[in-house]
């Protein structure tokens, strides 16, 4: 995010991927409501021969904001309000910073295509239960300091 350019910033994991078509009708339905900064899709889910499913084909095809930032497109403005995300989180970042991002005041619109595959094999760190835990719980410790400082 640090050395992005454009107007509209994604994120990807090294390990999934964007079906083709996603920017496209990302941007056709950011262009089609002014007042959203950011917009996010359908998520698929892969699961590769022989890994551990771990629930989650139960989220192919639906609208899953909250899993993972890679099926959204957001605003630089939105990114620049809510600043940068805690890379020293190495499960939960991504939690984390959704909660930020919401905390910040986000609108998203709904795009009515698939925007991420998310792939599962035996390599996935979220395979590491107690280390998933502990990167949730920190995210969700974190959130309620923030709104707690913010209520005063």
């Amino acid at each position: 995010m640090a050395v992005a350019a454009g107007q509209w910033i994604s994120f990807l994991d090294h390990d999934d991927y964007w079906p083709d078509g996603r920017q496209e009708g990302l941007m056709a339905t950011l262009a089609a409501d002014p007042s959203a900064d950011a917009a996010y899709g359908r998520l698929r889910v892969k699961v590769e021969p022989g890994c551990i499913d771990q629930g989650l084909s139960r989220l192919d095809g639906t609208h899953s904001p909250a899993v993972g930032l890679h099926a959204h497109m957001f605003s630089r403005a939105l990114l620049e309000r809510t600043g940068l995300m805690d890379e020293s989180m190495p499960l939960g970042s991504d939690v984390d910073y959704l909660a930020r991002l919401n905390g910040a005041g986000m609108r998203s619109a709904i795009y009515d295509g698939d925007a991420a595959v998310y792939r599962r094999h035996n390599t996935n760190l979220t395979l590491d239960a107690e280390g998933r835990a502990k990167g949730l719980m920190t995210a969700l410790a974190r959130s309620i300091s923030r709104k707690r400082l913010a209520n005063g």
